[in-house]
């Protein structure tokens, strides 16, 4: 868009909120779920709680009957994006429980966790792991812009673009199988704000999602939580308001567009109405902190639930805070060392920072000459001459980052896709755009 295309402000505020225009027509919208999978849950909660050998046994028998139906369902072999995490790997097991091929694919930085933790998950598992080396790969904007143009509701433009690594290289040769929504309906964001009404859930929700935390991107007179619904998708004795725009917004906006590109098959298996039912019909209690989810894949998977996960700082589940913290210090050491070696032994490799992150290193990789620095100068100069946020200066925000005096990248970022979007996909910042 030029200076003098009309911008819809109100896409525009969610963009520069949240990171993405959410409010959009889209399509997908809404809960993922049928009333009637709701109903079900909300009659399991109302039954007296069965014991929690039960719960297992049944949860167990559930999720393996679930991965052999989607598995069947599937119209080509089966891959499986596999990560340290906890979703995948439940994937992982129920696929292998009841006997379906699949291989497995792990895309990262060499030294992140989910680079070097998943091959071995994978091994245990007696599948097949391909790894794509993020580091490796040639990043562009024409080929950012091309992703941002195929996806009818683009998220973050980085993201989609990293997850879509393993769509260019196998392309319709597989149906992809996934993790998604896994830890939503697990409980894992139960506690992220109050939400005794629906009110008090937008305001949360709000909270929760501003994506930027160094500045305050919006201008004065823009009102992020107008994006959000007015009135709940459904009753709240079905689904708690805070969880209602967790699934409608965040994972159906947000998340979605990322985990399930356009234009594939592609199978979530913690989507299927019995799981739902089940998971969701689970007092909070037992999903709190995924309580439930973490002990029943530990019961039905035991061998590959005890290797190291991101959800314990890299080490096995049960780890206490303390190990963590020294497992953290153990790893910022070898790393310090490996950095003054990289300096005498060019091919010395140094991990990340953050191990947990599994693409670039993009804080660091924007104070110094590197093709992502120069997208991003683009990008900055591009939003700039362009007009569409005149109270924000985005060179002089990259140029503070550099100087090393904030950590500005969550608004760089943020800023980087705004100009991407605004370029391909004008559309979503269009006035005359349904609301």
């Amino acid at each position: 868009m030029n200076r003098d295309t009309p911008i819809d402000r109100q896409a525009l505020a969610e963009t520069l909120h949240y990171g993405v225009p959410i409010n959009r027509p889209v399509p997908i919208q809404g809960l993922p779920f049928e009333v009637d999978t709701l109903k079900a849950a909300r009659q399991r909660r109302r039954q007296p709680e069965p014991s929690q050998d039960k719960l297992l046994a049944q949860g167990a028998d559930l999720w393996n009957h679930i991965c052999r139906k989607v598995a069947n369902h599937a119209t080509r072999p089966l891959l499986l994006p596999l990560s340290a995490g906890l979703d995948s790997r439940a994937v992982l097991g129920g696929l292998r429980a009841c006997g379906a091929p699949v291989k497995t694919v792990t895309y990262g930085v060499p030294g992140a966790f989910d680079y070097e933790i998943a091959p071995r998950i994978a091994a245990h598992a007696g599948v097949a792991n391909d790894r794509i080396d993020l580091t490796q790969t040639q990043i562009s904007r024409a080929a950012l812009l091309d992703v941002a143009k195929g996806e009818p509701s683009p998220s973050l433009v980085i993201d989609m673009f990293f997850n879509a690594q393993i769509a260019w290289r196998y392309g319709q040769e597989f149906t992809y199988i996934n993790g998604f929504c896994g830890d939503a309906l697990s409980g894992k964001h139960l506690d992220k704000g109050a939400s005794s009404n629906w009110q008090q859930a937008r305001e949360s929700f709000v909270a929760w999602h501003q994506a930027s935390r160094t500045i305050k991107l919006t201008d004065e007179d823009m009102v992020p939580i107008d994006a959000l619904p007015s009135a709940p998708f459904v009753d709240m004795d079905l689904m708690g308001p805070l969880e209602q725009l967790d699934h409608a917004i965040r994972q159906q906006r947000l998340v979605r567009p990322v985990v399930c590109p356009a234009g594939y098959e592609v199978l979530s298996p913690f989507l299927d109405p019995e799981w739902c039912a089940f998971i969701l019909g689970l007092p909070d209690a037992l999903r709190r902190d995924q309580r439930f989810f973490i002990a029943l894949f530990q019961y039905s998977y035991p061998e590959l639930f005890a290797l190291p996960t991101t959800a314990s700082g890299g080490l096995p589940l049960g780890a206490s805070d303390a190990e963590i913290r020294r497992y953290r210090k153990k790893l910022r050491r070898q790393r310090r060392l490996r950095s003054r070696l990289s300096h005498i032994l060019p091919n010395i490799h140094v991990p990340p920072a953050d191990r947990r992150w599994q693409y670039l290193d993009f804080r660091n990789e924007l104070r110094r000459d590197s093709t992502v620095a120069a997208l991003f100068d683009e990008s900055m100069a591009r939003l700039d001459d362009s007009g569409a946020i005149p109270w924000i200066d985005a060179q002089g925000i990259l140029r503070r980052h550099r100087e090393e005096k904030t950590d500005h990248f969550k608004a760089l970022n943020v800023l980087f896709n705004l100009e991407l979007l605004l370029e391909a996909r004008p559309d979503l910042f269009e006035p005359s755009s349904p609301q």
